[in-house]
């Protein structure tokens, strides 16, 4: 406020971006889409004033919020919006998408890439692997991706030595 940041902006958005800095900085599992899709604004824009914010506050050189996100940290979220049957489902889906996001980090596969992208590839395998029969539409609702992004993801862990492994 004394640096004038919210005249202009609206309030909402500069609240949500500060909820969503906390959260980085805390590493709680929530992306900017989800604070964007509460308030019903575009997740660009919003990502507009997480930007300018972390410039006024000079955070912008702050290893927790420059670094890319550990998509580990949301895949027990996505796993429970699966609504797979029984606790025991959900758990071997989880560890399986959870050491498929490790061998996609081993591999580098994680650069340059939205966490939720390398979360619904790894949900929409693991799924598979354990015979639950979750579409690719399924989980790009979860995860909130495209469909090619979902593909390409998957393709590139085909591409992996690890691919060749068995359970």
């Amino acid at each position: 406020l004394q640096r004038n940041f919210t005249r202009g902006r609206r309030v909402n958005q500069v609240a949500a971006v500060c909820l969503y800095i906390f959260c980085r900085l805390e590493r709680r599992p929530y992306m900017l889409i989800d604070f964007s899709d509460h308030l019903s604004v575009n997740v660009y824009a919003l990502g507009a004033v997480f930007l300018q914010l972390l410039k006024l506050l000079r955070l912008d050189e702050h290893g927790t919020l420059t670094k890319p996100i550990d998509p580990s940290l949301f895949l027990n979220r996505f796993v429970d919006r699966l609504r797979l049957p029984t606790q025991e489902l959900k758990s071997k889906v989880g560890n399986t998408a959870m050491r498929l996001v490790q061998s996609m980090k081993r591999d580098w596969m994680l650069t340059g890439r939205r966490p939720s992208g390398i979360c619904g590839a790894a949900l929409f395998l693991a799924a598979h692997i354990h015979g639950v029969e979750k579409t690719k539409r399924d989980v790009i609702a979860i995860v909130h991706i495209g469909w090619a992004t979902v593909e390409k993801r998957v393709m590139e862990l085909a591409e992996t030595r690890d691919a060749q492994l068995t359970l």
